[in-house]
């Protein structure tokens, strides 16, 4: 906060640093979803390399109709109760300043991104923009020092950014959404860390052991069901993997007539191995790989 009769007043750095950063975010927003939309039309639009300066000039023009025009305000300042106003007089921002600001960070940054080859030698334009942003960094050393002026064109324009209620000086900061985000992050991370070295399947296998009763046993194995001899099969036999439901790759069989791909039985066979494997169709059981062979193609 600013010194003197001001402290009051001016808002704190921070806030007004986590506000423009807010308006970033919902200014990102709102241009991906434009995007999308656009990508849905069913009419030929330009490309959106092409037309980006437009869109933006767009964007950042009707966010600030709706937010700084109106409000007095942006956006992210809204969220954190927070106003801009006339440095000198205290007041909402008037109609010139309002037109500065939409010329300087709207008008200005389009006519230069669409035009700014033709208007000046790209010399020139680099040796402007450094000398932009060199001020920018002087005087963000300064706002960092005072808290009153953001930028260069707050500053020109006369414009700082204040609490909408006085009381808000005194208001903490909540914290709790951050915490519940640094810690669904944490969890997040752990899952990521945990679950590869979890064996789904033998978890799995030992759950269907209890179900059926088995006490964690070994399942033995169950009577062969009544089928055609692996030999004599139909193409519809081969359609689909009995793991994966997924036209099967590199074809095995355990002796059922139905099919597996290669990774599917043998992935579920070696994880587990004290289990085995069954075919999730008709149960029939192995647990031995040798018992996993090439699908018998004779008479195809």
């Amino acid at each position: 906060m600013a010194s003197g009769s001001d402290v009051s007043f001016v808002a704190s750095r921070v806030q007004q640093l986590d506000a423009q950063v807010l308006d970033n975010e919902l200014e990102s927003l709102f241009t991906q979803q434009l995007k999308r939309c656009l990508s849905f039309l069913s009419i030929e639009v330009p490309s959106a390399s092409s037309i980006q300066p437009e869109l933006q000039a767009l964007i950042k023009l009707y966010i600030f109709r709706h937010s700084i025009y109106s409000n007095g305000s942006s956006l992210g300042q809204q969220m954190l109760d927070l106003a801009l106003v006339d440095s000198c007089t205290k007041a909402t921002l008037s109609t010139s300043q309002k037109v500065g600001l939409v010329a300087s960070l709207i008008i200005l940054p389009y006519l230069l991104k669409r035009f700014g080859r033709l208007l000046l030698p790209p010399k020139t334009h680099a040796n402007l923009e450094f000398f932009y942003q060199s001020l920018n960094l002087i005087n963000f050393v300064v706002f960092l020092t005072n808290g009153r002026f953001k930028s260069v064109i707050h500053r020109v324009l006369g414009i700082t950014c204040g609490y909408r209620n006085p009381s808000s000086v005194f208001n903490p900061i909540n914290y709790d959404y951050m915490s519940r985000e640094v810690l669904w992050f944490s969890f997040a991370e752990l899952l990521s860390f945990v679950l590869p070295l979890v064996n789904i399947v033998k978890i799995e296998n030992f759950l269907k052991r209890i179900i059926q009763g088995e006490g964690g046993k070994k399942i033995s194995k169950p009577q062969r069901l009544n089928l055609p001899s692996p030999g004599i099969r139909s193409p519809s036999d081969f359609s689909s993997c009995a793991v994966c439901n997924e036209p099967p790759v590199n074809a095995r069989e355990i002796g059922c007539n139905h099919c597996f791909c290669y990774y599917c039985v043998m992935v579920k066979m070696l994880a587990d191995p004290d289990f085995g494997f069954s075919c999730p169709q008709c149960d029939l059981h192995i647990q031995d790989v040798a018992q996993i062979r090439e699908v018998y193609l004779k008479g195809f």
